[in-house]
């Protein structure tokens, strides 16, 4: 259950929030939805693809984070925030928060209002630890101030990815990939329904079509997909790695 609640400096002056990912936040999961604009900075640490949206012919951009539905090999206990990688993407970075509309009247006539609503109820959230959310004058904090940047792109990236993905299927870019891969100690898992950028498809564009695709910021997201499919071998590493991990827990306690 969660208690959602429009953030406000009054009655939410002196709460606090803890940067912390796990499964106790819901984020035991194989994969989750990305962004264009967030692409670029995620193509360092997580295998990106495109999946079918929940609409005919509608698509999405997601990361990898592990081999199955539930599986996040980037979850770990003993890293400090409880995610071990550089950067994390926007819907669990918000943390707690949501952003909402509110309606606002203006000289023009009234206005729907982007404004944060913050879950009470979130055990990250609370008044003794973690990022304060309010200056002692009011102000919001430097750690809410980049929260709202965060929703705020998450508020965009909606629109960023139906425009993307409708280019890339216009352009007959889209490529079915599926990911066979074999571990160590001869288990198989096979990734299926997802698409990549074909490259060979990507080269024969005319130059002006390229020149349309990097004007309209298209081009920079392209290159981040292919260039993190080799993240893919990184994901193996990190699976056979708990792998032998649990081998070794299971040695000791045998012992």
């Amino acid at each position: 259950m969660t208690n959602t609640v429009l953030l406000n400096n009054v009655d939410h002056a002196k709460l606090k929030v803890v940067e912390q990912y796990g499964e106790a936040f819901g984020h035991k999961v194989g994969r989750t939805v990305v962004f264009p604009s967030e692409l670029e900075q995620l193509q360092c640490e997580y295998p990106l693809l495109i999946a079918r949206g929940g609409e005919p012919g509608q698509y999405q951009c997601v990361a990898l984070f592990g081999l199955s539905a539930d599986e996040n090999l980037f979850l770990d206990a003993d890293a400090p925030s409880g995610w071990d990688a550089s950067v994390l993407p926007l819907v669990f970075a918000k943390g707690p928060f949501l952003i909402g509309r509110q309606e606002e009247f203006t000289p023009s006539g009234p206005v729907q209002k982007a404004v944060v609503h913050v879950d009470l109820d979130d055990p990250r959230v609370n008044t003794t630890g973690g990022h304060p959310l309010f200056m002692d004058f009011g102000g919001s904090s430097p750690y809410l101030e980049k929260v709202q940047k965060r929703l705020q792109a998450l508020d965009e990236g909606i629109g960023m990815t139906n425009a993307f993905t409708q280019v890339l299927s216009e352009l007959e870019l889209l490529e079915a990939v599926a990911l066979d891969i074999g571990l160590c100690d001869g288990s198989n898992y096979k990734l299926e329904g997802y698409f990549t950028v074909g490259r060979e498809r990507l080269m024969a564009l005319p130059d002006e079509t390229l020149g349309q695709l990097h004007r309209g910021g298209y081009l920079s997201a392209i290159y981040a997909l292919l260039a993190s499919l080799g993240n893919v071998q990184k994901l193996v590493r990190r699976k056979e790695a708990q792998l032998a991990a649990s081998i070794r827990e299971i040695e000791v306690a045998s012992a």
